[in-house]
């Protein structure tokens, strides 16, 4: 199965998102930060942007991260790679944007391809 068959829309990335990350608060910011973090696993420009009184903002951003299964990590979780996971999200955000107003609705539940899908 490809990347784009997993993504066929945008709401399949709504669906993903909201159930880890609800939709209330700020959910522009949160996405363009989880496109932040994963391009950060892609190219290892690590994202360090926080002012050191945050970091453990950052570090729970990391392991919360790790625990979807997007991101994995060896010695220290600032320093991770992109699962197949994270990169099916990356791939989502980067086609559909990081603005969950102008994605597609979705209620058709989860089919065959959630089985696979970070944070199951």
């Amino acid at each position: 199965m490809t990347i784009d068959e997993d993504f066929p829309t945008s709401g399949y990335l709504s669906n993903w998102f909201h159930q880890h990350f609800c939709g209330c608060g700020d959910p522009v910011s949160v996405a363009r930060l989880l496109l932040e973090w994963l391009e950060g696993g892609e190219t290892k420009k690590f994202p360090k942007n926080l002012p050191y009184e945050h970091m453990a903002y950052w570090w729970a951003f990391a392991y919360y991260l790790d625990n979807l299964n997007l991101t994995e990590h060896g010695g220290c979780v600032s320093y991770y790679w992109l699962t197949k996971a994270g990169e099916r999200v990356l791939w989502a955000l980067k086609k559909y944007g990081t603005n969950p107003d102008v994605w597609e609705d979705y209620d058709g539940g989860c089919d065959e391809r959630w089985d696979e899908w970070p944070g199951k």
